[in-house]
């Protein structure tokens, strides 16, 4: 058979099949379909063999393996057949060897997408094709609508744990899902994220996702987290995030500072989903029983920053921090590091004041844990947020803030007993007129003494 019958059939092929409706198509498959493939594959070879007009004969070759690829058993046969596949692959290629090509499309789109449904058929024969791989890395930097069908053909291959190593192995694939997750394409940036979403559920790979070119994955899930919180991209970025938070072991988080680094930066998030389940990752750290410095101060690092960034109606949130708090306060080896550690009494004198009483309990008894440090009690006298928090505290109204007057007051007659903290106390004279009000107003006889006797203290030093 001479070329020019055979780029004759291919044409009339493609014309009939064209017209054909998907039930004629499958009849087709059933009855020729494997060897029709074969032959077109072999028509392949012969069209590009540089003697004929290739926008012309190959584009309906492509355009017939489309045809079937919407056919079930058609996909299982292409997935699995390694020659079509690096005819795919070299459809790709030859869009960028011609680029005056006529049919662009058929070049680029079709085979891409034909890729793309292959792998939804059989992602491990696809994931060990690295041809394919190849030309999505290739193909990644092209137009939008190349960066649409590779970021699909990604998202099928990480669906399948499996495949995971594989895909990994090859050089430059984890920067292509990157830069496919900060494509303005929409759909390419949803599926990028979705890639990262189903890797980042492998827990022998989470470590190497968040320390890869230190955290630039995690920088961009952060920024697509944080852009529009109702898209499926910022849904899937943040469930990504979500996956390599909470997996990390103790170990792991200890030992390296680029995850340390990674975790801190989603404690920043604008997005409250991320920084939830942040929360949920440093408050485990922080209930841990044994904590290094590094993690420990890593720990009031996170904690901090999660506060400072959480609305005060978010009392789940806030519930964890103050556990956190309390955890790591009843610790003797972190009392004074916790206080010198910049905006953290402040973070904690915040959570004193939530109209929650449990935030509050937890918080006002993570403050008299710290101030029975008396390396502590200095600074204690000396922050201006504990002591605001005292004086509005003690003069709360409502039978819920009964306990939290009593423990604020005896966090100041605790300091009140070291004679050099007295001077600091007495010339805060709000708290002196707070602690008067709540004497006056106490039931507890008990409380009326101790009172007394507190605000003596302060008074004798206030005359020197």
């Amino acid at each position: 058979m001479v070329f020019e019958d055979i780029c004759l059939i291919c044409l009339n092929l493609e014309r009939i099949y064209r017209q054909c409706s998907p039930k004629s198509i499958e009849e087709s498959y059933r009855e020729i379909g494997n060897a029709l493939l074969q032959n077109l594959i072999n028509a392949w070879d012969i069209c590009t063999n540089g003697t004929c007009r290739r926008d012309k004969y190959i584009a309906p070759i492509i355009k017939i393996f489309s045809h079937f690829v919407n056919v079930k058993t058609a996909r299982e046969y292409m997935a699995a057949n390694n020659e079509l596949l690096d005819v795919l692959v070299r459809a790709v290629d030859i869009a960028y060897m011609y680029t005056t090509l006529t049919a662009v499309h058929a070049y680029c789109i079709d085979p891409l997408w034909i890729i793309s449904i292959l792998t939804l058929a059989d992602s491990a024969s696809i994931v060990c094709h690295s041809g394919v791989l190849k030309v999505l890395t290739k193909a990644s930097q092209g137009h939008a609508e190349m960066k649409k069908e590779v970021a699909a053909s990604i998202l099928n291959l990480t669906s399948k744990q499996p495949n995971h190593s594989m895909l990994l192995s090859y050089n430059g694939i984890l920067e292509t899902i990157r830069c496919l997750l900060l494509s303005t394409e929409l759909s390419a940036k949803r599926r990028a994220a979705g890639a990262l979403r189903n890797l980042a559920s492998n827990k022998s790979i989470r470590a190497r996702l968040i320390s890869f070119k230190r955290g630039r994955i995690v920088d961009d899930l952060v920024k697509v987290g944080n852009s529009d919180f109702k898209s499926k991209a910022s849904r899937h970025a943040a469930e990504a995030l979500r996956k390599l938070a909470e997996g990390i072991s103790s170990s792991e988080l200890i030992e390296s500072s680029e995850i340390m680094q990674a975790i801190a930066k989603m404690a920043c998030s604008q997005n409250r989903f991320v920084r939830h389940f942040v929360t949920k990752l440093v408050v485990n750290q922080a209930k841990k029983a044994e904590c290094s410095e590094a993690s420990c101060k890593f720990i009031f690092r996170c904690l901090t920053q999660i506060h400072d960034k959480t609305s005060d109606d978010n009392a789940s949130n806030l519930l964890q921090i103050s556990e956190a708090f309390l955890f790591q306060s009843c610790m003797l080896a972190n009392r004074e590091p916790m206080v010198r550690y910049d905006g953290l009494l402040q973070a904690i004198s915040k959570l004193a004041i939530s109209e929650h009483g449990e935030i509050r309990h937890n918080a006002l008894s993570t403050l008299q844990k710290l101030a029975n440090n008396p390396a502590n009690q200095n600074v204690i006298c000396n922050n201006k947020a504990v002591l605001g928090t005292a004086k509005q505290m003690l003069r709360k109204e409502g039978n819920g803030y009964d306990e939290t007057k009593k423990l604020v007051f005896d966090l100041i007659a605790l300091l009140a007993l070291e004679e050099e903290n007295r001077s600091l106390l007495a010339d805060c004279k709000e708290l002196v007129n707070a602690m008067l009000h709540y004497t006056r107003s106490t039931a507890d006889s008990d409380g009326k003494s101790d009172g007394i006797n507190a605000i003596m203290l302060l008074a004798q030093r206030a005359k020197i």
